[in-house]
């Protein structure tokens, strides 16, 4: 059975948790003359509306004052009271292009 193993129970019990992986699914990403470059973005988005099964409370984290952050290969995001904020992005990256 596939699920989310020792996550929820890890996450509940840490003051600080942070997601890393692709902003997208099926990206091509290369560095050319010191510089990242998407070739190609991927035909998945991770930053969706509506999710298929909740693992991790987002709600429950910000009342609990947790830190957490989203951590993509463009730019990082802060989950806040106010929702998910920008907090920083790659050397280069166009901002309207590549997270907009």
């Amino acid at each position: 059975m596939p699920g989310p193993g020792g996550f929820p129970v890890i996450a509940i019990g840490s003051p600080r948790v942070y997601f890393a992986g692709g902003f997208t699914a099926g990206r091509r990403i290369k560095v050319k003359d010191c510089r990242f470059v998407i070739a190609e973005d991927g035909p998945i988005v991770k930053f969706v509306e509506k999710v298929y099964k909740i693992v991790f409370s987002g709600r429950y984290a910000v009342e609990e004052e947790k830190e957490v952050l989203y951590v993509t290969e463009r730019a990082v995001f802060r989950l806040t009271p106010g929702g998910v904020e920008l907090a920083e992005t790659a050397p280069c990256v166009d901002l309207e292009r590549c997270v907009g």
